[in-house]
């Protein structure tokens, strides 16, 4: 019996190795025939160059099959007989386009009879994914997050508040008078600056750069102190070191009248509509009115020393006026003129001569008036108008010669003397300073405002004039911006000669 099942076992495998062996040949004479090279399978597997999947057993009698009719139906085409040119195809063979749909739909589990073009696999196709039901959260909740608004810090860190490494024009001004005591230019709404040098007023034209002379006083001791424009531009009043003041229309350059307040310095102007307010060598300020010939309204010893700070508040409500004798005086509008010794305060901090004012809106205070003060003192105050306190100072260690505060940038740009002869730009609420601009020769004398606030000409005893761009009018929010300086531009912009 068991000599029976060893005979058994021996022809079965005698027939898998037969039935091997003519699986083998076939495979070999099918890519001979197609001019193909044999591969070593098992050096491939080795390598691990290609992954084979599992088949059934039953499929390779079906794969025999096929690879063996396309070697007999090559061989009966005449390739195996000398190439005949007319080539015949048995009826029971498949061409070779039906045996490509047949094992294409063979892998894909189609049955073997149906015969239909097969579409591709692997391919991407565009279906969309489903939606995400109502109430889910991913958990990578960071990859979605651009759904969010951005926070204030990170558009902080977006924006970058660039100040100027030069001016934009400088402007040679010859015979300007090194006079702290002085208010030599002015920028009217007109769109031009007037500026004095000793005998002669000239106006300068920043749009064209053009400049053109404007009135002269006759060379002899006296000479011009200080210019200002009226409210809307239409005369230029000019303030002599006698005590006289011209008033010059500005269309014509004539001049209109001559007016006199008393023998001594007029040091500084301001206008209020028709009425003009100016500040003496004796400390008393005058207010005229230029549309009368009994021009005097009245005046009043606001000091004791010079007057050399004079301004309106940017609403008319008040008059501040600042001299020598370091005090600050304000005064109501509404009794001003009928009677200035009333409603009167006196702001008392400074220990030197007080010539800086600007007034500036605050978050917190509706008009606060900064100030600085000269030599011996070189601070930078912040004023409440209402109750006359200290609110914010600052040490700069230079006297203080001007100051400007801008309501868009929240910033204030103050100008200097001795010894550091620079501008400097700090933040309005805390007094930070945030920018300081390279030093000029000489100390600075006095600036002026463009109409736009955005423009800053200043005056200095290196007798020259230059023209700042210090808070452009083309970015929004601008308190929100990062303190950065661009980098330094040489020869960019030409020198300018007045005259």
């Amino acid at each position: 019996m068991k000599s029976l099942n060893r005979s058994k076992i021996s022809k079965i495998n005698e027939s898998s190795n037969t039935e091997k062996e003519l699986f083998a040949r076939s495979v070999k004479s099918a890519l001979n025939s197609s001019n193909a090279t044999l591969i070593n399978v098992s050096q491939s597997l080795c390598q691990g160059d290609r992954l084979i999947p599992r088949r059934d057993d039953e499929r390779f009698d079906y794969g025999n099959y096929s690879i063996t009719n396309r070697s007999k139906q090559k061989a009966s085409n005449g390739e195996s007989n000398g190439g005949s040119s007319e080539p015949t195809t048995p009826p029971n063979f498949l061409d070779e386009n039906d045996e490509n749909i047949v094992l294409k739909n063979y892998i894909r589990g189609k049955p073997e009879e149906k015969l239909e073009e097969a579409e591709k696999i692997w391919t991407f196709t565009g279906i969309s994914v489903p939606q995400a039901p109502v109430g889910h959260m991913s958990r990578q909740r960071v990859v979605h997050s651009g759904i969010l608004k951005p926070s204030s810090s990170m558009k902080k860190a977006t924006r970058k508040r660039c100040y100027p490494a030069s001016e934009l024009r400088i402007l040679d001004a010859p015979n300007l008078l090194d006079d702290y005591y002085s208010t030599p230019v002015h920028w009217g709404h007109n769109n031009q600056i007037a500026v004095a040098l000793t005998y002669d007023i000239y106006s300068y034209e920043p749009t064209s750069g053009e400049s053109h002379h404007v009135f002269s006083i006759a060379e002899g001791p006296d000479f011009i102190s200080s210019v200002q424009y009226s409210n809307s531009a239409q005369y230029l009043s000019v303030g002599l070191s006698d005590g006289k003041i011209h008033i010059i229309d500005v269309e014509t350059k004539t001049k209109v009248r001559t007016i006199r307040s008393q023998v001594g310095r007029i040091a500084c102007q301001a206008w209020n509509h028709s009425n003009l307010s100016v500040g003496t060598r004796s400390g008393h300020v005058y207010h005229h009115d230029v549309r009368v010939s009994d021009h005097k309204i009245s005046n009043y010893g606001a000091h004791t020393e010079e007057v050399c700070g004079l301004m309106w508040s940017p609403d008319k409500k008040y008059l501040v006026s600042s001299g020598g004798d370091c005090n600050i005086q304000v005064w109501d509008a509404s009794t001003v003129y009928s009677s200035p010794e009333s409603n009167q305060k006196t702001l008392v901090g400074h220990t030197g001569t007080v010539k800086a004012l600007s007034f500036f809106q605050n978050s917190c205070y509706e008009d606060v008036l900064a100030s600085g003060g000269g030599t011996n003192d070189g601070t930078i105050k912040l004023w409440n108008i209402d109750n006359g306190t200290v609110m914010k100072e600052v040490e700069t260690h230079s006297p203080v010669n001007g100051i400007f505060g801008s309501d868009s940038y929240k910033e204030l740009v103050s100008f200097h003397g001795n010894p550091s002869n620079n501008m400097n730009i700090w933040h309005s609420g805390n007094l930070k300073q945030l920018h300081s601009f390279e030093p000029y020769r000489e100390r600075i004398i006095s600036h002026a405002v463009s109409p736009s606030k955005e423009y800053v000409v200043t005056a200095s005893a290196d007798q020259t004039i230059k023209l700042w761009e210090l808070f452009p009018d083309n970015c929004n929010n601008k308190k929100d911006f990062e303190f950065v300086s661009k980098p330094r531009q040489h020869n960019v912009h030409p020198t300018h000669r007045i005259r």
